[in-house]
């Protein structure tokens, strides 16, 4: 995969990029500005180069072990070009990735299992060549990698022993060589302090008739920051904002029902931290409702109908913590929620072609 993007951003008022300067920062002497550069605060021209092969083997050791391992190598390139600072960057990393499951079972249609494995998520690379230096972690804490690796393991088991129902329970934990966290003053995610997640899901799907499944999940988790160096980060307590404590889902698949088809869905979203580094304010969460009908037509066609939040819930799908400043609000800004509410109800038509 190869990426090329302008990113940029301005000073706007009333939406309309006619403001010269910039912010920069806050300290006690007042809010410091820097000159736009033709209106842009920030202009990077990014050019991203993925390459990830894999490969993956099943070994059967007995009629009651298996063994499924496998390696991804990704490879990352990337360079970077500052309209506004002038300044450019350029490099690449490479991640090996073994992956790993031992399987034990069956035994009454249950089969216990531990997987392991490495992963990643990439990182701004703004922030790693320093083009916009707010986007990567602070100097004491060490650079920024374009791959950050992610290490876990589970272990669980899958079970049909129930008739007609498929369980499946897991223990996990996973660890993050950086968060993923929001940046308030620039409206993006920037590379944080090392996590860690642990935690138990449960799954199950029931099937009465061969046309209805009903099925659940639910996950319950700890998510926390880790390290010693967590002052670098500007955090003072281990608690990451906006990952929830636990999240929840139900609903009911209906499929193979002459030309009918369609799904009622349930999703809950947990309690959870605003603000990085302290465990208060907390939000709620939200729940949200959906359903959708499909019927097949002749000739591959298929006409739909998706319903959005159909008991119009007024909550916020997403809640931030986080000082800003309102015109005529003191020069410091004042600290409160920003909130984007979920859709309202609303309907969706679709008629499609499969060939």
């Amino acid at each position: 995969r190869h990426d090329t993007a302008l990113v940029d951003r301005r000073h706007t008022k009333n939406r309309d990029t006619i403001l010269s300067n910039c912010f920069q920062k806050q300290d006690g002497s007042g809010i410091l500005y820097y000159n736009a550069v033709n209106g842009n605060c920030n202009a990077d021209r990014v050019h991203i180069l993925m390459l990830s092969p894999h490969m993956q083997t099943t070994l059967r050791w007995a009629s009651w072990l298996r063994t499924v391992s496998g390696v991804r190598l990704d490879y990352m390139r990337a360079d970077d070009v500052s309209y506004v600072t002038g300044t450019s960057g350029r490099g690449h990393q490479y991640l090996w990735q073994p992956k790993g499951s031992l399987i034990l079972g069956p035994w009454a249609k249950t089969e216990f299992y531990f997987s392991a494995g490495r992963g990643f998520h990439s990182n701004d690379v703004r922030g790693v060549f320093g083009t916009v230096p707010t986007q990567g972690v602070p100097l004491a804490a060490g650079g920024t990698p374009l791959l950050a690796s992610t290490t876990g393991m589970e272990v669980g088991l899958r079970s049909n022993l129930i008739p007609r129902v498929s369980l499946q329970i897991a223990a996990f934990q996973q660890d993050f060589g950086s968060e993923l966290r929001y940046n308030a003053d620039t409206g993006q995610n920037e590379a944080g302090a090392p996590s860690r997640r642990q935690g138990i899901e449960i799954s199950a799907q029931y099937r009465p008739v061969h046309w209805l499944e009903l099925n659940s999940d639910l996950a319950f988790a700890r998510p926390r920051y880790r390290g010693a160096n967590l002052a670098a980060f500007g955090i003072a307590q281990p608690y990451i904002a906006d990952a929830p404590n636990f999240t929840y889902s139900a609903g009911a698949l209906v499929n193979g029902l002459g030309p009918w088809s369609g799904s009622l869905q349930w999703r809950r979203l947990g309690t959870h931290s605003l603000a990085d580094g302290q465990l208060d304010p907390r939000d709620g969460g939200y729940s949200e409702w959906n359903i959708d009908v499909t019927y097949a037509l002749r000739g591959g066609w298929k006409a739909q109908v998706s319903l959005f939040n159909i008991f119009n819930s007024r909550s916020d799908s997403a809640t931030y913590y986080y000082t800003s400043r309102l015109q005529g609000e003191a020069a410091e800004g004042v600290e409160g929620y920003h909130a984007h509410p979920l859709e309202p109800r609303s309907a969706r038509f679709t008629i499609r072609k499969e060939f």
